[in-house]
């Protein structure tokens, strides 16, 4: 149960040993700035991610090239300071889409929960301070300000909680500060003014006619039935912003609005690569994509015009990071595929060979990220039933021979239309047997290997 007295948390169970007694315990917190100017946005440090194509020297141009990334810039959380590194191209993007399930738990579950329970302690303050000064309304009004600029404070504790344990994950994330802070300061600087503003429009129509409410009137004339109207409206807009519910709601909805960003990601991914069947392999689908401010670099020797090399992106969002990353691997022709034993996402990497000095063609027809997830899964199958293993076993013959192509493609039809009628395991087995028969007896097709020649 969260306090909105305390303004201390546990954000991390650390390892530490004690000098004196030697002995291990778990523990490290602390103390937040819990004014909203914690989080404002610093526009001096900026998140970059850059891309460089590592072998564009290579004088063979039809060749793929290998690209890496470095995610550079401010990147800490006051906490810690995220140390550059250069990777493969796309691996922030794996890392995030391998995570999925552990930052919506964290977003929406975790950190979304404990505004719920911060403003439940408020609503028990609430109603304490409430049954005390039930006979002195202006002593409630004191005291209720003040649990309500406690509980304000809470929340933001709570986003600087999120951001943190966010970076703990993947210390790269720590580039959603900059864009959690854009959302805080938005609203804690035009938020006072929208409430200040809609103060003094109703003072001024009250001033100005006197005579007015904003309760309905029929001895009014028509201006003012106007000005009755913009003021019944004003009122009833000032009483639902000038409240903690709307600060707390605004603050559930930047959480949401967060989620969805992983959501619509991963959805991003999942439609931008798609399986081909005429090339039997996935490749990139062609989607609409928005790039933020980019710099771009052009290697000039050894070619007859300029050729770009160097990409670097300011990156203010996960949308950011997505289109960007997306973007470079269509230009690099590789797609992201997700495994068919683990279902994590992977990359098919870029294989050199050492005596050419070049990359081999990228292929993403694979289906499996390791060799031992291929093991795996085949292993895990091989126990099927005897129609499964019989209906494989006329696919793979089918498909080896160019002759049997139409009938490979009747075999399917024909094995899904079994399957989605529900027929019986000895029916599908006739209706399979008797179409091999009938491949037999119309095609003269020899089978094994050919005589050795003497």
């Amino acid at each position: 149960m969260m306090n909105i007295d305390d303004e201390t948390y546990t954000l991390l169970k650390a390892k530490r040993t004690s000098k004196k007694s030697g002995k291990t315990y778990y523990v490290e917190t602390f103390t937040f700035k819990s004014d909203e100017t914690s989080l404002f946005p610093d526009k001096k440090n900026k998140t970059f991610i850059e891309f460089e194509i590592d072998n564009i020297d290579y004088s063979n141009s039809d060749e793929p090239k290998k690209t890496y990334e470095i995610v550079k810039g401010y990147i800490g959380n006051g906490f810690d300071k995220h140390k550059e590194s250069k990777e493969e191209l796309g691996t922030f993007l794996l890392e995030i889409m391998n995570n999925y399930d552990l930052f919506m738990k964290t977003i929406l579950y975790d950190y979304k929960n404990k505004l719920f329970d911060a403003k439940d302690d408020w609503k028990i303050k609430n109603k304490i301070i409430r049954n005390k000064y039930k006979y002195d309304y202006n002593k409630y009004i004191e005291e209720r300000q003040n649990i309500d600029i406690k509980l304000q404070k809470t929340l933001i504790a709570i986003l600087q909680q999120l951001l943190y344990k966010l970076a703990r994950i993947n210390p790269k994330l720590g580039m959603l500060r900059n864009y959690i802070g854009e959302y805080v300061y938005e609203f804690f600087t035009k938020y006072p003014k929208s409430i200040e503003s809609l103060r003094d429009d109703i003072d001024r129509i009250k001033k100005k006619y006197p005579n007015i409410s904003y309760k309905l009137n029929n001895n009014l004339t028509k201006k003012e039935k106007i000005q009755a109207d913009r003021l019944r409206y004003n009122t009833k807009l000032l009483y639902q912003r000038n409240s903690i519910s709307y600060i707390f709601k605004k603050f559930c909805i930047f959480f949401s609005r967060l989620a969805d960003e992983f959501r619509s990601g991963k959805k991003l991914i999942d439609n931008s690569f798609i399986y081909d069947d005429g090339k039997k392999d996935k490749k990139f689908f062609g989607i609409e994509t928005t790039l933020p401010t980019a710099k771009i670099e052009y290697q000039i020797e050894n070619f007859t015009s300029p050729k770009p090399f160097k990409f670097t992106y300011e990156i203010q969002s996960l949308k950011d990071l997505f289109d960007v990353t997306i973007y470079q691997l269509s230009l690099s022709h590789q797609a992201i595929i997700k495994c068919k034993n683990c279902e994590k996402y992977f990359i098919p990497p870029i294989e050199f060979n050492e005596k050419t000095g070049k990359s081999k063609k990228i292929r993403n027809d694979k289906v499996y990220c390791s060799y031992k997830c291929k093991w795996q899964y085949k292993s895990r199958n091989r126990s099927k039933d005897a129609i499964t293993i019989y209906y494989e076993k006329l696919r793979k013959r089918y498909n080896n021979n160019i002759t049997y192509h139409e009938e490979l493609e009747k075999l399917k039809t024909l094995y899904k239309d079994c399957k989605s009628k529900q027929l019986d395991d000895e029916t599908i087995m006739k209706i399979l047997t008797d179409f091999d028969e009938n491949v037999k007896n119309t095609y003269s097709v020899k089978r094994g290997r050919p005589p050795k020649k003497q």
